[in-house]
């Protein structure tokens, strides 16, 4: 009879770490090459989604190995804290990497846009889908009536949702939820995400949406919680569109931040 023991916790963190260390350098060295050279916007754009299918497909295959591995047997308590560890940081690994490369391609593109028409309503009930297949976190939505026509680009907006409502989770309380809404104005399609944490002080309100900035409990600096990239791409992604920010929250009663776009496509020069 063989006896099957758990990993150790060194050669985990081994694993993790050197995968979030390759995929961040992958990272860093394509926003060099973006910097030194002077390929038109295709040719880059080109690159950069070849960079980020070599970082999501390791990353991909560890998470999924580690999945599989629930149903391979019954597990331990600890291997299975452990699959779950393997799964968590995996998830937290490439969406650290899509944040650079996000950043990457936005600091590329200046102004260059995709833009194409769509609903809103449906495209943040889509991507409100796909969240709630990742987290185990409730998530409401409040978008009845009729559909939400606007020229944007696309791709970049339900990045702009994906980021929003993936910081209302982290900073939500633990047994609240998440309302994510839908509604126009006479000069905007708006989209509403709001939590029921803490808030955020006066203070710290300046330095929400700068990179690298990551903010807690009560404004407390937070950790393991992302690069802090998240609100300053969905900055950038509004600005590009001519749009605006507006951010209303209360400390201990939560906060919602607006996103109000044109509906016609009027982009101009992010921050």
């Amino acid at each position: 009879m063989i006896l099957v023991t758990s990993p150790p916790p060194i050669w985990l963190s081994a694993l993790l770490g050197a995968a979030l260390l390759v995929s961040l350098a992958l990272c860093l060295i394509l926003a060099i090459r973006i910097r030194k050279t002077k390929k038109s916007s295709r040719g880059l754009n080109t690159s950069m989604d070849v960079v980020a299918h070599e970082i999501r497909t390791p990353l991909s295959l560890i998470k999924g190995a580690a999945e599989l591995l629930e149903s391979a047997g019954p597990l331990t308590d600890e291997q299975k804290q452990f699959t779950k560890t393997i799964q968590t940081n995996a998830e937290h690994a490439i969406a650290v990497a899509e944040d650079f490369l996000t950043l990457a391609k936005l600091d590329a593109s200046g102004d260059h846009l995709s833009p194409e028409t769509f609903d809103l309503r449906e495209l943040t009930r889509q991507t409100a889908r796909d969240l709630r297949a990742i987290h185990d976190f409730p998530i409401l939505i409040r978008d009845s009536g009729q559909p939400i026509t606007i020229t944007a680009d696309r791709n970049l907006i339900r990045q702009a949702l994906w980021n929003l409502i993936n910081n209302a989770i982290r900073h939500a309380d633990t047994h609240s939820q998440v309302m994510v809404r839908t509604y126009s104005t006479s000069e905007h399609a708006c989209i509403e995400v709001r939590d029921l944490g803490s808030g955020i002080s006066p203070n710290d309100r300046d330095s929400l949406f700068v990179p690298f900035q990551q903010l807690g409990h009560e404004g407390a600096a937070a950790t393991g919680q992302g690069a802090g990239l998240g609100l300053a791409i969905v900055d950038r992604i509004v600005a590009l569109h001519g749009g605006e920010l507006l951010v209303d929250s209360l400390l201990g009663r939560g906060t919602s931040i607006h996103v109000l776009l044109p509906f016609e496509q009027s982009p101009r020069r992010s921050k």
